[in-house]
């Protein structure tokens, strides 16, 4: 599936519930138990990304060339980053992710619902 189709395909699921966590793609916005998380455009995108697919894995180079539209060029470091990012900003302990997972090796999958 290509950039353009896998973007329209998460625009037309616009708006996620999982747990305490809640995304509206139209609006970009994103709520944690009723909190409002303040995400980067990318970040947003990566999380959204995720959730729509829960329990799936990812890899890096999956995740770069959805969300930025790129080939990717072995850059993890990226991915990863944001990531980080992402769970500090959703997890109540980022060390100990419930949302966001890390499959050693391969890649990322959001928790399964």
């Amino acid at each position: 599936m290509n950039y353009i189709a896998k973007k329209i395909a998460l625009q037309e699921k616009n708006i996620l519930n999982h747990a305490d966590l809640y995304l509206d793609y139209n609006n970009r916005i994103a709520f944690h138990k009723n909190r409002k998380i303040n995400l980067t455009v990318k970040e947003f995108d990566i999380l959204f990304f995720l959730a729509s697919y829960p329990g799936q894995v990812f890899t890096h180079r999956q995740i770069y060339e959805t969300v930025w539209g790129k080939e990717y060029f072995c850059d993890e470091g990226n991915v990863t980053a944001h990531i980080g990012h992402i769970r500090k900003k959703i997890e109540l302990d980022p060390r100990n992710p419930v949302f966001i997972q890390t499959v050693r090796g391969i890649g990322y999958k959001f928790a399964k619902k």
